[in-house]
């Protein structure tokens, strides 16, 4: 049986994440699994990045690219891709105007967010952001289990529902390579200065107004930056 918090490698990751999300911020409704919603334009070209240190979803070619910093355990997280990120797939990623570079910064409880985004990976490029999608609407469900001491229990039927079966459960989340790579996404975020979940950066420039947490909000920002790169250069 896996020891979810005895992993070594968890422990290491855990010191490294800064985010400041809690359990207490969440309420969801619980989803069955991964949807069909990746099947729209760009919106089915997912890869693994390891010179973007994250997950890369949308027209690699784009000329303006949204990072975002997130945790699977972030309650403001799980509140942003339900209510924020369907609009921005559709209007933006989908037609190929953005490309999105999701890098995984576990916050409390990181023993629970890293297993999640492990069986993300292993889910594959094609199955990373179904399985993301999943853990978020199931999120209080899997935190109910955990305080109930059933935290194992409800992270395999996570992974079952995402090709990862019992069997291959603790060889998923003890592979080097998934170590590496998220811990390479929260240094990356932990150098450039993230202290929190979810940090959002456009174009380079980090978003700090609350304008970029609402649908809204955030297309307008968006809208200005593809704006400017499709402006001349006047400069003589």
């Amino acid at each position: 049986m896996a020891r979810i918090s005895s992993n070594i490698w968890i422990a290491a990751v855990a010191a490294l994440a800064l985010g400041a999300c809690t359990a207490g911020e969440n309420s969801a409704t619980p989803t069955a699994g991964p949807s069909d919603t990746y099947a729209k334009g760009y919106l089915s070209e997912s890869y693994f990045d390891e010179q973007e240190a994250g997950v890369v979803l949308g027209n690699p070619d784009a000329a303006v690219t949204l990072i975002e910093y997130a945790s699977l355990t972030c309650g403001h997280c799980k509140t942003f891709h339900e209510e924020v990120m369907p609009t921005i797939k559709q209007d933006y990623i989908a037609s190929g105007k953005v490309k999105f570079v999701f890098r995984e910064f576990p916050t409390d409880p990181v023993n629970i967010a890293v297993i999640g985004f492990a069986i993300a990976r292993c889910a594959g490029p094609d199955g990373y952001f179904p399985a993301l999608d999943d853990f978020f609407g199931n999120q209080n469900e899997i935190f109910t289990e955990a305080r109930d001491g059933r935290a194992l229990e409800a992270l395999q039927a996570y992974g079952e529902r995402n090709g990862t079966s019992k069997d291959n459960f603790e060889t998923c989340i003890n592979s080097e390579d998934i170590r590496r790579a998220i811990s390479k996404s929260v240094i990356t975020g932990r150098d450039g200065g993230v202290i929190s979940t979810p940090t959002l950066i456009l174009n380079g420039e980090t978003l700090t107004t609350g304008e970029s947490r609402t649908p809204e909000g955030l297309s307008a920002i968006i809208d200005a930056a593809l704006a400017e790169t499709a402006a001349p250069d006047t400069a003589q």
